[in-house]
Parts: structure tokens; C-alpha cells; sequence
């Protein structure tokens, strides 16, 4: 299930309609794959919503893998990259690989390597396609 939200700025006075929308961009896929698909212009209002439901919907697990969507979305900004590498640092004790899928935009390929790098992580890859991601992590599940 993709939910698609348009350009438009979101923030505490978003409609419901909106918010829920923004949170169900993260979702499973298996039991212990998530998605966590970035909306087109995120903010860091946007950040906290969707970070916050994928800690809420990965309470239950001791360990899951990530599939980070980010093919679609405009470059986050400083203050954005920040909240990026802090949200992660607080779900880094839990997450076993991270694909971040960056489709053919070799800038944000290169930024999402940076960020990950600056999280600690030492499993992660970026992938052009979902597809690749998810037979990436299958891999490694079985590894694990």
C-alpha cells in the first residue's frame, strides 16, 4: 500500500486526513520488513510523524530490516539531515540492514550513503530499485 501525498508544506495544522496519510507511508511488507516510504518534501514536523509511527509499529520487534524509500523525494536540508541522523541513532539498536532505494539520482545516492555513514550504521546499501532492495535484504535475512 503506497500512499501518495502531494507538495504541500505539512505541519501541526495539517488536516487528520493529511497526518494519517504522511504515517501510513511506513508500513510492512513481512514480519520483520518495514518501509518507510519519504514523502516528496518532508519537513521536520514530517520527520517526527513518520519516525514516531515507525517506532510505534516496530515496538513489538527486537530486530527488523528497513527498506527507505527516498527516489521521489526532494534533497532534506541541513536542519532535515540532522533530525535524519538523529531519528536513526535512536532505532539503530534494532535495525539489522537498512536499503535505502535512491532510484537514478546519483546526488541522492551519494547523500543517503553520507547520512547513513554519519548514523554508525555498518549494514546499509543503496539500491536504484525496490525490487533490488527487497531481494537484497531476503538475502541477508537468511544470513542472519
Amino acid at each position: 500500500m503506497d500512499w501518495v501525498i502531494d507538495d504541500a508544506i505539512y505541519n501541526s495544522e495539517s488536516t487528520p486526513e493529511h497526518l494519517d496519510g504522511i504515517k501510513k507511508n511506513i508500513y510492512f511488507i513481512e514480519d520483520d520488513i518495514i518501509v518507510f516510504n519519504e514523502i516528496l518534501d518532508p519537513t521536520s514536523f514530517t520527520y517526527d510523524l513518520q519516525f514516531g509511527n515507525l517506532r510505534k509499529l516496530t515496538q513489538h520487534l527486537d530486530k527488523y530490516y528497513l527498506i527507505i524509500n527516498v527516489a521521489d523525494a526532494k534533497r532534506p536540508n541541513a536542519e532535515n539531515r540532522a533530525k535524519i541522523k538523529s531519528e536513526f541513532k535512536k532505532i539503530s539498536h534494532k535495525v539489522q540492514h537498512v536499503c535505502v532505494v535512491t532510484g537514478e539520482n546519483f546526488w541522492t545516492n551519494t547523500l543517503a550513503n553520507f547520512i547513513l555513514r554519519g548514523t554508525g550504521y555498518k549494514s546499509f546499501i543503496t539500491c536504484k530499485e525496490f525490487d533490488k532492495a527487497k531481494k537484497i535484504i531476503d538475502e541477508i535475512r537468511i544470513l542472519n
